[in-house]
């Protein structure tokens, strides 16, 4: 459901890349804001369970939605008393095997509460405050689950936008006292974070973190040391943020293209874009590799294998637009090897940054080509807009015509120093063969200084001979290259 939206709708996969709506089966939900939905099997009977987190100012909640196996849902809880909620997660902080309800309140109230999950869905008892107040952090935006500190138990993490802090809380098990809040930066690192996840960037068994903040346009990680500790900041990639500094909010941390290691995908509302950012190893990760730059101010980017082919695909939700949309990995995930924004398997050129199509395919890319649609030519070096393979003026066939010039220029020489004129006349200059490049013909025109005579030869692919008259006291004949 978008953000302040009115309704709950099912989209039930038909196995063909193409998907059917289904609508009115949540109960009650029409009356709602809704801002949150997620689902796991909260009853532990094999069925996928919903919850449900509606937004307002002075008013807010949450909502539980029992499966009853036939794609009908009951709602069995309502908590109508959460004003300014901003997110829910499920989590299993307890270790009974069965997902407690977290969520998160800003506005005035900066709380983070807890719903232990009994595993009767109609009875959640009373709201266990994770942390409340200040010290929480200023509006927490966004919740995280992870064992951070490695002690074996879920640790609870928090996105606090106002006070530009990643925060944790020791899990001190329910009903125990408020652990102590450890903030994990500040505004000198992430300004308006907006999410959080972690996994194990760099292989080395410890959890790290990876968030997105808006303000800053970074996507970044921290390299966790250890019992809650991390290093400092390492830049993925830095979003332009625009005049509303709305940077990169979606994140998701998967090993997209099955080599082993987690990868980073992010969204960008200014940019409308959904990004692949491959680790390359031990933390090093590529150039962004865009999936799409359409998707109107997208906040929401996740994977699944939606088409049941094996490896994961990408979907993204846009508000700005009314999406949501899915994109297919079409193998290999989505890899990028020359960093020029164009995955492999629909790159002509993999290796080259320059280059991406070959759209005549003969060998040379479109923007090194200057005849991009024909096979035939691929330069022009004399800029007449004549490929060079059909152009009989082109540098190739004109340097041939210049050497054989040359060896005519010396025969008529020769021919001036004979004694008489009567000589001159007679003489022939034999075998000069023309060569004008495949299934071309060129002409040469030679001039005779002060005579009207002229002799063209034209190539025709054979040996031809030609005379050349001179008027008495002539020494020499001009000549130029001129194309028919």
């Amino acid at each position: 459901s978008p953000f302040g939206g009115g309704s709950i709708v099912i989209y039930r996969n038909n196995g063909n890349g193409s998907f059917t709506e289904i609508n009115n089966r949540f109960p009650g939900s029409s009356a709602a804001l809704v801002s949150n939905v997620v689902g796991s099997d909260l009853d532990n009977d094999g069925d996928i369970d919903v919850v449900v987190g509606s937004s307002g100012f002075s008013s807010g909640g949450v909502r539980v939605y029992r499966n009853n196996g036939n794609l009908s849902f009951t709602r069995t809880f309502d908590n109508g008393n959460s004003p300014s909620l901003w997110d829910i997660h499920l989590a299993d902080l307890n270790g009974d095997n069965r997902p407690e309800i977290m969520f998160s309140l800003g506005g005035s109230f900066d709380q983070i509460g807890v719903y232990v999950n009994s595993g009767n869905l109609s009875s959640w008892g009373n709201l266990i405050p994770v942390k409340s107040g200040t010290n929480t952090g200023d509006e927490p935006r966004s919740l995280h689950a992870a064992d951070i500190d490695g002690d074996g138990d879920v640790d609870v993490m928090s996105v606090n936008y106002l006070s530009n802090q990643l925060s944790y809380y020791p899990n001190s098990r329910i009903g125990g006292p408020q652990p102590s809040v450890r903030h994990l930066t500040s505004a000198s690192q992430t300004r308006g974070p907006r999410n959080l996840r972690t996994g194990d960037i760099n292989g080395d068994g410890v959890l790290d973190m990876i968030s997105t903040s808006v303000l800053d346009g970074k996507v970044a990680w921290y390299r966790g040391t250890g019992r809650g500790n991390f290093a400092s900041q390492q830049i993925i990639h830095r979003y332009q943020t625009g005049a509303n500094e709305q940077g990169p909010r979606g994140l998701d941390v998967v090993d997209m293209d099955g080599d082993g290691d987690l990868d980073v995908l992010s969204t960008s509302e200014v940019g409308s874009s959904v990004c692949f950012h491959e680790n390359t190893g031990s933390g090093s990760f590529s150039q962004p590799v865009i999936i799409t730059n359409r998707a109107n101010g997208v906040n929401l980017v996740t994977t699944i294998d939606m088409d049941g082919d094996g490896d994961l695909d990408v979907v993204s939700a846009s508000p700005g637009d009314n999406k949501i949309a899915w994109y297919e990995q079409l193998g290999g995930g989505a890899k990028d090897s020359d960093g020029d924004g164009v995955n492999d398997d629909e790159d002509a050129f993999p290796n080259d940054p320059k280059e991406t199509a070959d759209t005549d395919n003969d060998g040379v890319g479109d923007n090194a080509d200057v005849f991009p649609n024909d096979p035939t030519e691929i330069a022009d070096c004399d800029n007449d807009g004549v490929g060079d393979n059909a152009d009989a003026r082109s540098p190739q066939i004109i340097a041939g015509l210049e050497a054989q010039i040359a060896q005519l220029q010396a025969q008529i020489t020769e021919l001036s120093k004979r004694p008489t004129l009567e000589q001159i006349q007679d003489a022939r200059l034999n075998s000069i063969v023309m060569s004008a490049g495949q299934n071309n013909t060129a002409t040469l025109k030679f001039y005779v200084e002060e005579s009207a005579d002229l002799e063209t030869w034209t190539n025709q692919g054979k040996f031809v001979e030609a005379g050349f008259p001179l008027e008495a006291g002539k020494k020499f004949l001009r000549f130029s290259l001129k194309k028919e």
